[in-house]
């Protein structure tokens, strides 16, 4: 394999930083981006005599020095004598020349890409390639390239794509010559690069690889620093139960219009209200009562294993996407995400500091370390995310629908003898104060039972220890190490699986990210409603620490860029300080893990 870097460039929109040297030997760490390239290039077997550096000679920042510095680190170069008169597809077209043998991998020389970039391409099955970025925003530079499922189509700065070049392509032996010759035309002095690329993709196979990136993986919406709970009671009087509720009433009415105007084809899988009364205080409701044990109660004492778990799961999520998600689909009200999120945790907490001086201590603590890890407090952190339009734009769902609201493993009821489920205690409404919502606050839920395990939690199976010291805490906090744990362990691993065959998820791109985070919610806003009056509080610190635990694992997941994942075309001083600063808190933090 050939590889050619293009490194021609003048380097014009960064002049203020470079300051008469070309882009190839900006600094990023300790290492120049051309020696970043070399050395990654080495690392999957590719031998420095078979890169081929393009240089250029006209501009302030072609001189001896320069050029002899590029020798110090790779000496096989050509130089293209025009080009400051002259497009980067020119200088392809003299890197080519001497090339008869695909594939031949195409780099610009201001590109740093990580390690698995690297992978991704290199790697392909197929012979002829390009590399693109996914994005909706539409008002982002570059060229757009249109799909046919997996194959290049169309590329150019007028075509209409959310799929953005990165340049980097893979050139294969059956496109080599065609691609020589098109680039042998005058235009491509001028033209650029892609103009040939969308010449040649009307009949060659150009596959597209596309990078999902990570939601704040940019520097233009990375970070700056960078439902859980009810007053009502439930008893059990004979083959009755009724649930009432005083504080916290008009949640209750929710769930009782909600019980009585289901549609007559799904009220078999919800409780069957037999009497009730929405103007007495406290507000109540009677329904049948079901001898059927939860799904929590079934997996704790180890009366199913995981796998018969996943098997009742999927019956309940064919019931969920096929007659729940499927009704009452609207649009989101545009402050859906903050209502339904961001408003709700300052409220929770809020409530929690009035009702308890231990919670007052603990959310306005600077630092939290748990079992080790020193973190951001919930509520700093909150703070920051709902600053961030990017984030927020992704949050927000294209549709809301119907949905059950409160759907963890405590409140599915499995007959066992047959597989029948009854899906109890729905939320009637979200915190928006709508009847519909986001499908993947159901999904959460179910997430906070197998993977935040809420299950364990709620059980008391668990140990805590917690100290302050001054404005900072030290907490350690260990679930038990049960048969039950393995079965949750094994369903976390599967239930994403399962999910996988549903069109709503497969065309639902952030159904996992909005997942992740309403789980982190979840946890972050349930403290006030186990508050018990005691002097540790354990049982809602416990929740409030693992709340905080996968908040920041939601910003390491999704909102925090990999060096190895890493690609950034570096044109503009804000590109070159992200990446600068990026790999800068990478050395920090290994240093700091040896």
């Amino acid at each position: 394999m050939k590889v050619l870097i293009l490194a021609a460039g003048m380097g014009s929109r960064l002049k203020e930083l470079i300051k008469e040297i070309p882009k190839c030997l900006l600094k990023v760490g300790d290492k120049t981006l051309l020696e970043r390239q070399i050395e990654v290039l080495e690392e999957f077997s590719i031998k420095k005599n078979d890169v081929i550096l393009v240089i250029g000679k006209e501009g302030d920042c072609w001189n001896e020095e320069n050029i002899q510095k590029i020798k110090n680190i790779h000496d096989n170069i050509l130089i293209n004598p025009i080009n400051s008169k002259t497009s980067p597809a020119y200088s392809l077209r003299l890197g080519l020349e001497g090339i008869d043998k695909g594939p031949v991998l195409i780099l610009d020389g201001d590109l740093f890409l990580g390690k698995n970039i690297y992978s991704k391409i290199l790697n392909n099955q197929n012979k002829s390639c390009l590399l693109t970025k996914f994005s909706e925003n539409k008002r982002e530079e570059g060229n757009r390239v249109m799909l046919k499922k997996d194959r290049v189509r169309a590329i150019g700065r007028d075509v209409i794509s959310e799929n953005i070049y990165m340049g980097v392509i893979m050139i294969g032996d059956d496109f080599l010559d065609d691609f020589k010759k098109e680039l042998e035309k005058d235009r491509y002095l001028k033209d650029e690069t892609s103009i040939a690329l969308n010449e040649l993709c009307k009949d060659a196979f150009i596959y597209n690889i596309t990078l999902h990136k990570k939601i704040l993986g940019d520097q233009e919406s990375r970070l700056n620093f960078l439902e859980g709970g009810s007053y009502a009671s439930t008893k059990k009087e004979g083959k009755i139960v009724r649930k009432e509720a005083a504080e916290g009433k008009d949640k209750i009415a929710n769930e009782i219009r909600w019980l009585l105007n289901l549609p007559e084809d799904i009220k078999d899988h919800f409780p069957r209200i037999i009497d009730y009364n929405l103007e007495t205080n406290p507000v109540f409701f009677e329904m049948e009562y079901y001898d059927f044990p939860t799904l929590r109660r079934l997996l704790l004492e180890n009366n199913i294993n995981a796998k018969k778990a996943i098997s009742i799961l999927k019956n309940i999520m064919d019931f969920m996407f096929e007659e729940i998600y499927s009704r009452n689909k609207t649009l989101p009200k545009n402050n859906f995400v903050q209502k339904l999120h961001f408003q709700k945790i300052k409220d929770r907490l809020e409530e929690s500091k009035r009702k308890s001086k231990l919670f007052d201590k603990l959310i306005l603590a600077k630092k939290i370390t748990l079992n080790g890890k020193t973190m951001e407090n919930i509520l700093p952190l909150i703070d920051k995310l709902e600053k961030n339009k990017n984030l927020i734009e992704h949050l927000m769902p294209k549709y809301i629908n119907m949905f059950h609201g409160d759907l963890h493993f405590d409140n599915i009821l499995v007959d066992t003898s047959n597989g029948h489920f009854i899906l109890i205690d729905p939320r009637g409404s979200s915190f928006t104060g709508e009847k519909e919502c986001d499908y993947t606050y159901d999904l959460a839920k179910l997430w906070h039972s197998f993977h935040g395990l809420y299950d364990f939690l709620h059980e008391g199976k668990f140990s805590l220890d917690i100290n302050f010291d001054g404005v900072n805490v030290n907490a350690n906090l260990k679930i038990e190490n049960t048969q039950a744990l393995e079965e949750y362990k094994k369903i976390c691993k599967a239930f994403p699986k399962l999910l996988a065959s549903y069109n709503k998820i497969r065309e639902d791109r952030y159904w996992e990210l909005r997942t992740d985070f309403t789980e982190a919610m979840h946890f972050c806003s349930v403290a006030p409603f186990h508050l018990r009056g005691t002097e540790n509080e354990e049982y809602a610190v416990a929740l409030y620490l693992t709340g905080l635990k996968l908040l920041n694992e939601f910003i390491e997941k999704w909102l925090t860029p990999k060096i190895e994942d890493l690609i950034v075309n570096i044109n503009r001083i804000e590109d070159y300080e992200f990446t600068r600063q990026l790999i800068e808190d990478n050395i920090a933090n290994h240093l700091l893990e040896k």
